[in-house]
């Protein structure tokens, strides 16, 4: 297992979301998603948006917005975001997690916060 998965977002905002697979964080693979993007994208410039949901749980932290440069094949500039709750972010990776909820049992998550997601209710 490589410990994030990246989707393809194609929204105004950010081209891909990464998702942390475990507890541990999707950041330690910075080289793995930087040649992932490389190999996925033709665009130069755009942003990323990392959910650390797995690993950080429901905080004002769990997710950071950062930059990625095609040119430098690089991902630069990290900030944490504020997402509301009604956010489609939440509901993509609710979604995501509904269908894939292996990740589910390796995550900080409480038992509550998992069935949420298992009856696809974004938190």
């Amino acid at each position: 297992m490589k410990g994030y998965e990246l989707l393809q977002l194609g929204c105004d905002d950010y081209e891909y979301l990464v998702l942390s697979t475990s507890f541990e964080t999707p950041l330690t693979h910075l080289m793995d998603i930087t040649t992932e993007l490389n190999s996925k994208s033709n665009m130069n410039n755009f942003k990323v948006v990392f959910d650390l949901l797995l690993n950080m749980g429901n905080n004002s932290e769990r997710f950071i917005e950062a930059c990625y440069d095609g040119e430098q094949k690089s991902i630069y500039l990290f900030n944490v975001l504020k997402i509301d709750k009604k956010n489609n972010l939440r509901k993509i990776s609710c979604e995501y997690l509904k269908q894939n909820n292996v990740f589910l049992d390796n995550s900080v998550l409480n038992s509550q916060q998992k069935k949420m997601i298992s009856m696809g209710i974004p938190i």
